[in-house]
């Protein structure tokens, strides 16, 4: 299994908001001119000794010819990264810029998906494909190919990148077809972005590229249930994010997904003690999740429990 990593900082724009795409540098050339100026000046935001002559020279160049030396884009992303983090925590800069809801969702379904082949299978099915026709060996590639597929049709913001391509649609009736199809758009959006992956076959890109959003690149078994049938994807969903010390957990119902969001900043995690094992138990929270979803109407309530329990959580911890 593939160890996960930390999203590459040339991605950072299809992870955390406020974090501008190439092309949007661009767009927006001399807007982002004068912020490149003014944060030449703001050495908490650097990312490195050389950002503030970085950010004056990015800075001159898209005032006065609105160009864009793409070779700087990894670092000013850095920057701009971390002034995302300034706005959430002015001292310790410690806490992670908010996530784009479209990565969000391609996080969760990829994280199901490592952990449950039926749900591969399923996406693959009422994708149109044929599931049954395409070996198993095949099938997590297929998979991935239709998340990265779903994700940049889910924003206008990347039809600039969909442009760099023919249009996927044409490649939708073949599996092997749309595979090629996504492993091109994916080495054209890396290119706009300073990359050359060119030498990487269609079936390596597309899981590179998933790694370097700091998502599984490999399942994490591919033992079908055949017992087990799903007609749809799980509703409840428990991810991680990064709060205050006085945040433990939030809920959220929207579209028919209750999405519990446990702080893996509080400082319960950080003892090892009975409690805190308990709490990081994403089993313990899908069952809260269930509870929640029969008692709908009462997310609220149940809201201002926990956010009260959090209290009394800190004292003893």
């Amino acid at each position: 299994m593939t160890q996960i990593r930390d999203t590459v900082p040339e991605l950072f724009f299809l992870k955390y908001k406020g974090v501008l795409s190439p092309w949007e540098i661009i767009s927006q050339a001399k807007r982002l001119g004068f912020k490149c100026k003014k944060y030449a000046n703001w050495s908490e935001v650097h990312a490195t000794t050389n950002s503030r002559q970085l950010l004056k020279t990015v800075g001159d160049s898209l005032i006065d010819s609105e160009e864009f030396d793409i070779s700087f884009y990894p670092e000013l992303s850095q920057i701009w990264e971390k002034v995302q983090r300034w706005a959430k925590d002015k001292d310790g800069f410690s806490l992670e810029p908010d996530l784009l809801p479209e990565y969000e969702k391609l996080a969760r379904l990829v994280e199901v998906g490592s952990k449950t082949p039926n749900v591969v299978d399923l996406m693959i099915n009422e994708f149109g494909f044929v599931c049954d026709s395409i070996d198993i060996e095949d099938r997590w590639i297929t998979f991935l190919s239709i998340c990265i597929y779903n994700f940049f049709q889910s924003k206008k913001r990347y039809e600039y990148a969909l442009n760099l391509v023919d249009s996927l649609e044409l490649n939708r009736v073949k599996p092997e077809a749309f595979i090629e199809s996504v492993g091109n758009f994916l080495t054209a959006l890396y290119l706009t972005a300073g990359f050359d992956t060119s030498t990487f076959s269609s079936k390596e890109v597309i899981p590179y590229f998933i790694g370097e959003l700091g998502l599984a690149s490999d399942p994490q078994t591919t033992e079908r249930d055949a017992e087990v049938k799903i007609s749809a994807l799980p509703n409840i969903w428990v991810e991680r994010y990064e709060g205050t010390q006085l945040e433990l957990v939030k809920f959220e119902y929207s579209g028919g997904d209750l999405f519990v969001r446990v702080n893996k900043a509080n400082r319960v995690f950080a003892k090892g003690s009975e409690l805190g094992q308990l709490l990081s138990n994403d089993s313990y929270w899908t069952l809260i999740g269930k509870t929640i979803e029969t008692n709908i109407s009462q997310i609220d309530e149940i809201q201002d429990f926990y956010n009260t329990f959090a209290r009394h959580l800190r004292a003893v911890t």
